[in-house]
């Protein structure tokens, strides 16, 4: 288990126009069915906090209205920061088609083609707003 009192963790007054340009990555994900908001800045650094130190829709909403992020993965509301793009692949694997974002840290995104599913992802629309993000 982890110790959330040892690690940083965004909360309002981090939200400063410097802290916004350096973000690389938001997103939203469980972990011991305890919902964690993670943000990535683009120097590397993580910061992670659990869902019961604050409202974490409305903090990824404030992070993602206020900065240039785009989403690439409805489920976990990953929002990623065109800028700090190294490279966009598309990958087939048999019938399935994904496509990977690669960040400037090292860090990879995978984004699975299924736009039949309620919270599915259409990687082609994905591309399409990076792509536009960037220009």
């Amino acid at each position: 288990m982890l110790n959330y009192a040892t690690r940083p963790a965004y909360h309002p007054a981090m939200a400063s126009p410097d802290f916004i340009e350096n973000v690389s990555a938001v997103f939203i994900f469980s972990e011991n069915c305890t919902p964690i908001l993670e943000v990535r800045m683009c120097g590397g650094a993580v910061l992670r906090a659990p869902a019961i130190r604050f409202d974490m829709s409305a903090l990824h909403q404030d992070l993602v209205s206020r900065s240039k992020l785009v989403q690439v993965i409805k489920r976990t509301r990953l929002c990623i920061n065109p800028f700090d793009i190294a490279g966009l692949r598309f990958c087939f694997i048999g019938p399935l088609t994904e496509l990977v974002v690669e960040m400037r840290s090292g860090e990879g995104y995978r984004v699975r083609h299924e736009p039949q599913l309620l919270l599915g992802d259409d990687v082609h629309d994905v591309f399409k707003r990076l792509w536009e993000a960037r220009q």
